[in-house]
């Protein structure tokens, strides 16, 4: 009788996927007795394959892992529930407790400290997962770039700007999930649609162009646009020049 631990991999990313079952033949111990791309297809895989572990992705094709959870926990479910994604923020921090997951690990990662955290939360209780903080560092750097650029702060869409940047900031790579991830739990914090977040971003972008952001993104970052960027190319500029630490005027 196999006594290795029964893995279930859901992820978007099939070489990934691919190179964990490697990995895990090689280490021995961890059995992966099936894997999916999709939240539909994990859940579809649970209901007619026992697992003890279910390593989940938050961010899916047709979702996010949290509505995964959900379904797993509300069919009763006890599977052990290891979160491994690049996305981590408070909201989630609160999803994460309340459907009972084990442990949170950050990608990317080592496959071996992947698997020790596995392995660990399969044999143990699982405790709350630690909330991440806010480093007010952080959030000086977002709100000087956007002082520096000159956008506009009467609009609602510079607060919910300046969220999307403080998540980015926090550690998590936004740019394949602002829509499906980003956006949604930002209108939870707000109490509003996902819809009405980037429609608001939008619509602080237009003003800022009609009234010379090119010039004023062109003087502090160096960026030079001929046509008005769409929302999700303005936040890609901003967070790759918060990546490089690229505020030349902080001080």
């Amino acid at each position: 009788m196999d006594s290795n631990l029964r893995l279930v991999i859901a992820d978007a990313d099939s070489n990934y996927r691919a190179m964990l079952c490697e990995a895990a033949r090689e280490a021995g111990g961890i059995s992966v007795v099936g894997e999916a791309g999709s939240g539909a297809e994990v859940l579809r895989l649970l209901e007619r394959q026992s697992a003890d572990v279910l390593l989940l992705d938050l961010i899916l094709p047709d979702g996010d892992g949290i509505y995964v959870m959900d379904r797993l926990r509300k069919s009763g479910s006890k599977i052990r529930i290891v979160v491994n994604s690049g996305f981590f923020s408070s909201l989630t921090w609160h999803e994460c407790n309340q459907f009972q997951v084990s442990t949170f690990v950050m990608k990317p990662n080592d496959p071996e400290l992947l698997f020790g955290r596995i392995v660990a939360a399969y044999q143990h209780e699982c405790g709350a997962i630690p909330e991440p903080q806010a480093d007010h560092s952080d959030l000086r750097l977002v709100t000087d770039i956007l002082v520096g650029i000159q956008f506009p702060a009467r609009y609602s869409g510079y607060d919910y700007l300046r969220e999307t940047l403080m998540v980015y900031m926090s550690g998590n790579d936004i740019r394949r999930c602002l829509s499906t991830v980003v956006f949604p739990e930002i209108g939870a914090k707000y109490g509003t649609r996902r819809q009405n977040i980037e429609r608001d971003i939008r619509t602080a972008i237009g003003a800022y162009w009609k009234n010379g952001g090119a010039l004023a993104l062109y003087n502090y970052l160096g960026v030079r646009l001929t046509k008005r960027p769409t929302v999700n190319e303005f936040i890609h500029i901003l967070i790759e020049h918060l990546g490089r630490g690229d505020n030349r005027r902080l001080g």
